[in-house]
């Protein structure tokens, strides 16, 4: 799976995105200002974006109050991704187990707050 860049957008006094990265440019540093800069591991750097084979590989980003989401919450992902997938997690907030945007038997699911949503993808 190759993913391009992502966006999180959060209500929490911020005018614009809580975190952005653009995995084209080569690294994983925040651009949207707010300093959330990742740390890749396993993973590869294309000129599609990240490419991630689904054996351990990641993105760290440090806990930081801005990335507790409390209230309403955007994601924005674009990803190239294999025909079959299941049990991918795309992106995990693991601070109390905040929430979890895994691929599962070819669907998106959304796991916030104790409740999962099964999501709609866009081709």
């Amino acid at each position: 799976m190759v993913i391009r860049d992502g966006v999180l957008l959060n209500g929490r006094g911020h005018a614009g995105p809580v975190l952005y990265h653009n995995y084209t440019l080569g690294h994983a540093n925040d651009l949207s200002g707010n300093d959330h800069n990742g740390t890749v591991s396993g993973a590869t750097f294309t000129d599609e974006g990240l490419f991630f084979d689904g054996l351990n590989d990641y993105v760290l980003v440090s806990d930081d109050l801005d990335l507790r989401i409390s209230q309403e919450l955007t994601i924005i992902v674009t990803i190239k991704a294999p025909n079959s997938l299941s049990g991918m997690s795309l992106l995990s907030k693991d601070y109390t187990g905040e929430f979890d945007l895994t691929f599962w038997s070819n669907k998106l699911n959304f796991y916030w707050g104790g409740i999962s949503y099964n999501l709609s993808l866009i081709h």
